[in-house]
């Protein structure tokens, strides 16, 4: 954090004497978004279009240019997700809801009082607030 400082601090010290510099000195070395992450796309329990539109517009030119490929695979996979579907359906219907466990109480005071979640919760403050974990019942 002092490091961002002291570069800040270098950065207005030359927008000041910015008349006394030649443009070439008075612009910031800034470096351009050059970070990634990884992304794990559950491409099997999507629709066709969605993963069609996951690879045009989220992913690099090589994975695009696979795009049948892909497609073909996820085709393949259908028959296998719509049992899991079936098998799964009515799932979240039979559930109930249970306090947590007093184990996390801390955790979730914690939560409960940072500036941001009061913050968002005051928008909601129609809503009461209320924690539990879902259990499936038999």
């Amino acid at each position: 954090m002092e490091q961002l400082i002291a570069e800040q601090e270098v950065v207005e010290h030359k927008r000041q004497a910015a008349s006394d510099l030649s443009p070439e000195e008075t612009i910031p070395d800034i470096n351009v978004g050059t970070h990634f992450f990884k992304q794990r796309y559950l491409f099997a329990f999507a629709t066709q279009g969605e993963v069609i539109n996951h690879l045009r517009t989220q992913t690099l030119s090589e994975e695009v240019n696979r795009t049948t490929d892909i497609l073909l695979k996820w085709q393949e996979q259908r028959p296998k997700v719509q049992q899991f579907e079936l098998a799964e359906r009515g799932i979240a219907d039979s559930s109930s809801l249970e306090d947590l466990p007093l184990d996390f109480a801390a955790t979730l005071q914690g939560i409960a009082d940072h500036a941001l979640f009061r913050k968002s919760q005051a928008q909601l403050s129609s809503i009461p607030l209320t924690c539990h974990v879902p259990v499936r019942r038999q």
